[in-house]
């Protein structure tokens, strides 16, 4: 019984774990949600090579290339088609028209500078000089969104009330740093002072719902993994959440962004093979003694441990029943009150 378990649970693990990159490989990420908040932190910040804000300008220059224009850089939050004109909402420039005058580019801090507790500073290696929450964007349009929190909008970037849309092609872009940065710098640059709504998932309610959404809805582009690549090379680290925007899932719920591991439970989900009308768990992931409802009416629920003991048994007609008290892989042993068939599926309790 054991043998066979952990072979059927050991063969889709190793196929996860050939699909995270080495840089993450340090992180356990069946481990609470918590924890592997805390391991990210650790890693993103171990080995961190801080720059001089001056550097940012030539990192800018390679990180933010016109992928359909090499000799500009891309303006966040721009979204005319025109160039070079001095257009407040240009999104592509000449690189060596970066400044501080009209019709030229300077550094956007997408987590501004007032709107962290405290202020981000521009010291040599300081979290204002941090590459990975600069972007290049147009003076004056820069100027314009000042310190505003971000909010929901529609279209382009612009003014909401008193707060700021980045604009659809960027909204993405900008959730995703902002999840770096908290990761990074902690309650520093807390989300909930650089956005405005609500947080309606789990419990820890320290991740706007807009970051949450927006990180679905613009998925990443080829520009952002060019992007990240190229800062990685000159401060040696990552925004995990360019590199697999499903970690926002993981961590603080919502729908679920793009899985690029396929570290998903839901993935792996099925013990043995599964069909589309086969009996379903929600969660799979549920937290100790969490309720979890089955999709259709059982005869009799067995729980088992990965190693094949008999945790719990409940042999009465049921729709739910409770996680385990204990954190862990658990086997999930079920029999249809339809058609009498067994149906095994897994959970991780965390």
């Amino acid at each position: 019984m054991k043998r066979i378990l952990l072979s059927i649970l050991l063969t889709p693990a190793l196929g996860i774990a050939q699909n995270i990159p080495q840089y993450y490989t340090n992180i356990d990420f069946s481990q609470p949600k918590n924890i592997v908040k805390q391991q990210l932190t650790s890693t993103i910040t171990n080995g961190y090579r801080g720059r001089s804000y001056n550097d940012v300008w030539n990192i800018l220059k390679r990180a933010d290339e016109d992928p359909e224009n090499k000799q500009n850089v891309l303006l966040i939050y721009g979204h005319s088609g025109s160039t070079n004109n001095g257009s407040q909402t240009d999104r592509s420039r000449k690189k060596n028209l970066n400044g501080g005058g009209s019709g030229q580019w300077n550094r956007e801090h997408v987590v501004a500078k007032a709107l962290a507790n405290p202020k981000l500073t521009t010291d040599t290696g300081q979290a204002g000089t941090d590459a990975h929450n600069l972007r290049a964007s147009d003076v004056d349009w820069n100027a314009l969104r000042s310190n505003k929190k971000f909010a929901n909008g529609s279209g382009n970037s612009g003014d909401v009330g008193s707060n700021w849309y980045p604009g659809d092609e960027w909204k993405g872009d900008v959730a995703r740093i902002i999840m770096y940065m908290y990761l990074r710098y902690g309650n520093r640059t807390h989300p909930n002072n650089i956005g405005v709504g609500g947080n309606s998932e789990f419990n820890i309610k320290d991740m706007p719902d807009i970051f949450l959404k927006w990180n679905v809805e613009d998925p990443v582009s080829e520009f952002e993994r060019k992007r990240n690549e190229e800062i990685f090379r000159s401060q040696n680290n990552r925004n995990p959440f360019i590199d697999n925007p499903y970690l926002a899932t993981l961590i603080w719920g919502g729908n679920k962004a793009e899985d690029t591991w396929g570290i998903d439970p839901l993935s792996t989900n099925d013990v043995f093979a599964s069909k589309a009308n086969e009996l379903r768990l929600y969660p799979t992931t549920p937290s100790t003694n969490e309720n979890i409802k089955v999709s259709e009416k059982v005869n009799s629920v067995h729980l088992f441990s990965i190693d094949g003991r008999l945790v719990s048994a409940q042999t009465k007609i049921t729709d739910n029943f409770n996680a385990p008290a204990q954190q862990g892989i658990y086997i999930v042993k079920m029999l249809s009150a339809a058609n009498n068939k067994a149906v095994s599926k897994k959970i991780i309790v965390k």
